[in-house]
């Protein structure tokens, strides 16, 4: 196969990825404000409204460490192509399916397109003459995109249909990606890990590492309901714990582990997994906050706007975070990766900080700009950093490994945070809250700071030279 068709098939991929990561992470987004037609649809109660979203979460996290194992060793490309095809039988289950059940089952399946972007950043990894150069502003741009386009649209259709409508526009688009990737991956040069075996994935691992995350997760999604004190919320934390030793113990001891804990000795690798865990867990927990801060009677602390005004406050969010991901390849050239990373972090860590002192909507607004902005540098930065300097054969889970401490931090930030808020919101709640995220998106700061650029550079050059 030529270069030129090399390349050529590399650009038709890419394009195939930005379109996924697009209009899935648009459908999920259309779905938050669909959740009360989804309610009346089917008939639905409060807490099973709630599932919608957590079935999602749930096989995300679990299915993500598995899938980047699975396209470390066969290949990015085909795991990409099955990923797509159980987004769209996903989609197909909620739409056609009428029922409560069908709705989550379709809803798991679809959290398997979490794992879009960390096995788009292996396949243009595994592709790259020069990892250094590589970067994901395109993918994090689709996905900051969608956040805004999701909304939008969701106003638009849910003023003619209910929910089903917004499924029918993820379908289509979703089943055209199919049999573009089906098509594509029969041109494609199969990469040599591709004729690696099963055999060579740690089962007992993944399950170790399944049960330990689902475990965890129920017991953050039970908290809001049960509370922490509960003995269901803290068997399963306890049971969480056991298991994540057990796991730990077993990656370290195997050859072949489904996620290499062995490279988390690697300063830049390590520091990168804390900032993304540290800031998961700061902007959920300030995101929990801002609308409630902004609807709040003045009496308690609040700035007492209606609903309007906290989509309007938490707008600049997503506006910034489109901009953000545009800037990171020229400052990284210019400037270093560990120097983006500290910029992003300070803009983070600048936001929940003002957040706590904030005495109108303007200042608000101008905290979460500063918030999406950080964000989205890091979050493009780190996907940057993971694909230039870990080793080929495991970028794809080390990329899933961030996302899911990231999911994780976001989980129990947010559970944190509300558990102050809904005691008695009061200014103190609320100062405490968005202390609490400041001091997540300091450990993010410190955790940057101690990044060194050549920290980077040598990790790079060790696996150029492999």
């Amino acid at each position: 196969m030529t270069n030129a068709t090399i390349k050529s098939d590399l650009l038709r991929w890419q394009l195939i990825c930005i379109v996924a990561v697009f209009v899935n992470a648009t459908l999920e987004t259309m779905l938050v404000p669909a959740l009360p037609s989804i309610r009346t649809a089917l008939d639905l109660t409060p807490s099973q409204v709630t599932w919608v979203f957590t079935a999602l979460t749930l096989s995300a996290a679990v299915s993500l460490p598995l899938l980047g194992r699975l396209a470390d060793i066969f290949g990015s490309r085909e795991v990409l192509a099955a990923v797509f095809v159980a987004i769209t039988v996903g989609i197909a289950l909620a739409l056609f399916g009428g029922s409560f059940e069908t709705l989550l089952a379709g809803q798991a399946l679809q959290g398997l397109g979490m794992a879009l972007v960390p096995l788009s950043v292996a396949m243009l990894s595994a592709a790259s003459v020069d990892r250094s150069k590589l970067s994901t502003a395109p993918l994090m741009l689709a996905a900051a995109i969608s956040t805004a386009a999701g909304l939008l649209l969701a106003g638009v259709v849910l003023r003619w249909t209910d929910y089903r409508g917004l499924f029918w526009i993820a379908l289509v688009p979703n089943v055209i990606i199919v049999l573009a990737a089906i098509l594509s991956l029969k041109g494609s040069p199969r990469a040599a890990a591709s004729q690696r075996r099963l055999d060579e994935i740690d089962w007992l691992g993944a399950s170790l590492l399944a049960a330990a995350l689902l475990s965890g997760l129920i017991a953050v999604t039970l908290v809001e309901s049960a509370g922490w004190s509960a003995p269901l919320v803290l068997g399963l934390l306890a049971s969480a714990i056991v298991v994540t030793l057990l796991w730990i113990r077993r990656s370290l001891s195997t050859p072949s582990p489904i996620i290499d804990l062995r490279l988390l000795r690697d300063p830049a690798i390590s520091r990168t997994a804390i900032i993304q865990a540290a800031t998961g867990f700061g902007t959920f927990a300030a995101f929990v906050l801002v609308p409630l801060l902004i609807v709040s009677p003045t009496g308690t602390g609040g700035l007492g706007l209606n609903e309007s005004a906290a989509a309007y406050a938490l707008a600049p969010f997503g506006l910034a975070s489109i901009l953000a991901p545009m800037f990171v390849a020229p400052l990284r050239k210019r400037l270093g990766a560990a120097v983006v990373m500290i910029a992003g972090s300070v803009f983070a860590t600048l936001a929940p900080l003002t957040l706590a002192f904030a005495p109108n909507i303007w200042i608000v607004a101008t905290a979460t700009a500063a918030l999406g902005f950080g964000i989205g540098m890091i979050l493009t930065q780190t996907f940057d950093l993971v694909g230039s300097i870990v080793p080929p054969d495991r970028v794809a889970s080390i990329g899933g490994l961030v996302y899911v401490l990231k999911m994780i931090g976001a989980a129990i930030g947010g559970q944190v945070t509300i558990s102050f808020v809904h005691v008695e919101a009061n200014a103190q709640s609320f100062l405490t809250g968005f202390v609490i995220a400041t001091a997540a998106m300091l450990i993010a700061a410190l955790a940057a700071f101690s990044l060194r650029s050549r920290q980077v550079s040598g990790a790079a050059s060790a696996v150029q030279a492999q």
